[in-house]
């Protein structure tokens, strides 16, 4: 297999309205624009397709390969940032979330977003607080060690890392539900309406399939390694099964939910390669130097993207 060096920078928030906190991390449009304009001059910009050639040895990826990924599904990303993309002639692809429409329920972390985005972290972090206090069997923000929080959000303010990383990690998934759903609750959100605005309906999902930019990003964005195997299973079957039937087309690749080394483990990456995934993106926030063990490639963040040559090549899949 030639070897290569191999990039995929993600996005998530393109263009969307301005909040009042910094809840969601994302780019305007000129942002954007520049941002893969910037990286069109210095990395040969990819398609999915053609690292799954290469992977084959039906084709080889140039020295310095490059894969712009979308993760979540997100209405922004098809009516904002694609056009953008088509403009400069770039491939992209579009990583979608399961739960919106197999469940009809939006994923937690997106409720989080749009709840701190618009009315700060406080009200989370009294929410939780005032939980505690009731029930002595749950732990408090406070006992968050700051430094692993500020490993896995680099980007954070430290009350902020503290708060994901609670919700995310320290949580039970239903304490998070829970806590959310009640937060919705206080602010006048409709769920219904929020999923309609938030993300993508299924012909703008059926478009991206027909152009190959189409991948899965599991059912409801839990981090895949800490659940059992066959709930894994179940997150990466339903997921697959209703984009291959909206779209008619092949799921091949899977953006795992948080994809750091807690939510991503090699029992997860085995079984989305016994489920018919050929492509995996990690978080490791590493350069491939090749396409070895390709259910556990580096990726990098957006938020990254100026920083491109301070990281060192993958190691994940030397060291397990």
């Amino acid at each position: 297999m030639p070897q290569s060096q191999l990039i995929s920078v993600t996005f998530h928030y393109v263009g969307m309205p301005e909040t009042p906190f910094p809840g969601i991390h994302g780019l305007d449009t000129f942002q954007f624009r520049e941002a893969i304009t910037t990286l069109k001059a210095s990395w040969s910009l990819v398609s999915l397709n053609e690292i799954v050639q290469a992977l084959d040895n039906k084709g080889s990826l140039p020295e310095k390969a490059c894969l712009i990924s979308l993760d979540d599904g997100l209405r922004c990303q098809y009516e904002v940032a694609l056009p953008i993309l088509d403009d400069l002639n770039v491939p992209g692809v579009f990583y979608v979330l399961g739960a919106p429409y197999i469940k009809r329920k939006a994923a937690t972390v997106h409720q989080l977003h749009y709840i701190r985005a618009n009315h700060g972290d406080q009200l989370l972090i009294d929410m939780i607080n005032e939980t505690v206090v009731k029930d002595s069997q749950l732990e408090s923000i406070d006992s968050i060690d700051q430094a692993i929080a500020a490993q896995h959000y680099r980007y954070d303010s430290p009350a902020s890392a503290k708060l994901k990383y609670y919700l995310n990690y320290k949580s039970t998934p239903d304490f998070t539900r829970r806590i959310t759903r009640e937060a919705f609750s206080r602010i006048g959100m409709n769920e219904a309406e929020f999923i309609q605005n938030y993300y993508m309906n299924r012909s703008m999902i059926k478009e991206l399939g027909s152009r190959g930019y189409l991948g899965s990003h599991a059912e409801t964005h839990l981090p895949l390694a800490t659940l059992s195997s066959a709930d894994v299973r179940k997150e990466l079957s339903s997921t697959r099964e209703f984009l291959e039937a909206v779209s008619d087309t092949k799921v091949t690749s899977i953006s795992y939910p948080l994809g750091n080394s807690e939510a991503v483990s090699r029992e997860v990456a085995d079984i989305a390669l016994q489920m018919g995934h050929r492509i995996g993106w990690t978080m490791e926030r590493a350069v491939n130097q090749s396409l070895a063990d390709p259910l556990l490639l580096a990726r990098l963040d957006a938020a990254d993207r100026d920083n491109i040559e301070t990281f060192e090549p993958r190691q994940r899949y030397f060291t397990e």
